[in-house]
C-alpha cells in the first residue's frame, strides 16, 4: 500500500537559520502568518502543489517554495531536516 504524502514526511524537522530568523523578523505580520501556514504545510506534504516546489538553477541543492505571490522560503535538504536560509520577495534568488 502507498504512504500518505504526511506518513512520508512526518519526521521532517526545521532548523532556522539566524539568517532566516532576521529575514523572518523584518516582515511584517501579516506576511510572517503567510510563512508559517506554508511551513506548516510544507511539513506535512512538501509536494502541495500550491508550495511551487523547486529547486533553485545554478545553485547545489538549494530549493524554494512559495509562501504567497511574493514570498519565497530558500531551504537545503538534509536528510530528514529542512535547513532554512531566507524568506523574503523574489531578490532572495539572488543570494538564496
Amino acid at each position: 500500500m502507498d504512504s500518505t504524502p504526511e506518513e512520508r514526511y512526518k519526521d521532517i524537522e526545521f532548523r532556522f537559520s539566524n539568517r532566516f530568523d532576521r529575514s523572518y523578523n523584518r516582515l511584517d505580520y501579516q506576511d510572517q502568518e503567510k510563512v508559517d501556514e506554508a511551513l506548516e504545510l510544507f511539513r506535512n506534504n512538501p509536494e502541495h502543489p500550491s508550495l511551487e516546489l523547486e529547486k533553485i538553477r545554478g545553485k547545489e541543492d538549494i530549493w524554494s517554495i512559495r509562501a504567497t505571490r511574493a514570498i519565497r522560503i530558500t531551504f537545503n535538504w538534509e536528510e530528514n531536516t529542512v535547513a532554512l536560509r531566507v524568506v523574503g520577495d523574489h531578490r532572495v534568488y539572488s543570494n538564496p
